[in-house]
């Protein structure tokens, strides 16, 4: 099915494709982003369901759990989204990709069978290595396919279609257990079907990519080893300044989207609970907050990457860091979330989560030397997971002791502090691409 590579330039509708990118390989990944938001977010999702149905564990102890569970599972990222970004480039950014996607599958089949808190740690260590390379390749592939006159509109792409999985995830899968339940099976027994389908979804998203993405033919011979490649990716950050600040914009970028995954939904099920609704509800009451945050993501996105486009893309990156700050800190100053207000700080927080994303990507791809890419996307991974290590483990921390919105209030500061670094480098390091840039 993928296209062989050739010379000539391809274009997708206005998008301009790097030489030898196919319509086949463009599209193939746009469909990708798409199952890769599912697979990446359920987990965190769906985790209250499983805290209360599956374990029945106290409430004021859930907000601990569920940072620490995500906290070791970026441990392991950050001990493997590095390895696995040099590697990739030794063995293929498709064949890692692929293994990612059935790897994180298994996790999916076995996550709702755990019994207690200890067994849903073992999973979480499969479903680390999955996301580690799912995370890495999605980054190094989306990186490698525009040509860089359409970087930032072919990052707006991948971001609106990664929010067409949210919303598939919130439409289909958020009230699937539900369903279940009112078809009669029980709520543990619902769970895991849920799961099923998510796994199922993995599959598919395997096969696409075994057959769409562009294989490259790689001589491991020539290639440097895997800890030279590493060190490859830091090096080239301290030559360039603007690498360093995207790997910032990578730990708020990534750690933005973790938080609302997880403490979002937590918030509204222990505060649905508490006013006397169902598990089954709370998720899809979740579902409607995600669906607000989605939306404006979804009318943000393109409009800020029309705009990266024609920008230097250190400035894009502070409009996106700042629309976040705003976000997270008005979220997380709310005592509930109802009502107008909240719905308006979570259509703040979607811009800005979005945005962020899509800026900081944009700026590593436009900035990082064609070989060393496959390093620098593994780099970039490995200070997303860190940004989520830090978030979860204080947040969700704060979160029992303190209150639901002190995640939200965490990533609001960290948003202002590389708005800072964004303004701090865009005076002082021009881009040598374009550095009459505004």
């Amino acid at each position: 099915m993928a296209d062989n590579a050739s010379p000539i330039t391809a274009r997708l509708g206005p998008i301009f494709l790097a030489p030898g990118v196919s319509r086949t390989n463009a599209l193939t990944l746009f469909f990708g982003s798409i199952l890769t938001s599912i697979v990446s977010a359920y987990l965190s999702f769906a985790q209250p369901y499983i805290l209360n149905e599956h374990l029945h564990l106290p409430q004021d102890i859930q907000g601990t759990v569920s940072g620490n569970l995500a906290f070791w599972t970026e441990v392991l990222l950050i001990l493997m989204s590095g390895f696995i970004g040099a590697w990739s480039d030794r063995a293929g950014h498709r064949f890692v990709f692929v293994i990612g996607f059935l790897v994180i599958g298994v996790s999916y089949v076995l996550y709702p069978w755990a019994t207690s808190v200890e067994q849903l740690y073992a999973v979480r260590v499969v479903y680390a290595i999955g996301a580690a390379a799912i995370g890495a390749m999605f980054v190094a592939v989306q990186a490698d396919y525009p040509a860089e006159r359409s970087r930032g509109a072919f990052t707006a792409v991948i971001g609106i279609l990664s929010i067409v999985g949210f919303a598939v995830l919130i439409a289909a899968l958020a009230p699937l257990p539900r369903r279940l339940t009112a078809a009669g099976f029980n709520p543990v027994e619902a769970g895991r079907l849920a799961f099923a389908v998510v796994a199922v979804i993995a599959l598919a998203g395997a096969a696409l990519l075994r057959f769409g993405l562009r294989e490259r033919t790689v001589a491991l011979a020539r290639k440097p080893a895997v800890l030279t490649q590493l060190r490859a990716g830091f090096a080239v950050a301290r030559e360039n300044p603007r690498i360093g600040l995207s790997y910032a914009g990578a730990v708020v970028g990534r750690a933005d989207l973790a938080i609302v995954t997880i403490f979002l939904s937590l918030w509204v099920t222990q505060a649905s609970l508490s006013a006397g609704l169902s598990t089954v509800d709370a998720l899809v009451q979740a579902g409607k907050l995600f669906g607000v945050i989605q939306v404006a993501a979804l009318v943000f996105m393109p409009i800020l990457g029309a705009v990266t486009d024609r920008i230097d893309r250190a400035t894009g990156l502070a409009l996106g860091t700042a629309v976040a700050a705003a976000g997270y800190l008005w979220t997380g100053s709310l005592s509930e979330l109802t009502g107008i207000e909240a719905y308006m700080a979570t259509a703040l927080l979607g811009m800005g989560q979005a945005g962020v994303i899509l800026t900081a990507t944009a700026l590593m791809g436009s900035e990082t030397p064609k070989d060393s890419m496959g390093a620098v996307s593994g780099v970039f991974s490995l200070f997303a997971a860190v940004g989520i290590l830090l978030a979860t483990k204080s947040g969700g921390w704060l979160f029992d002791v303190w209150r639901p919105g002190a995640p939200f209030l965490v990533m609001g500061v960290a948003n202002a502090v590389v708005l800072c670094l964004a303004i701090a480098v865009r005076l002082w390091a021009p881009s040598a691409r374009n550095p009459t840039a505004v």
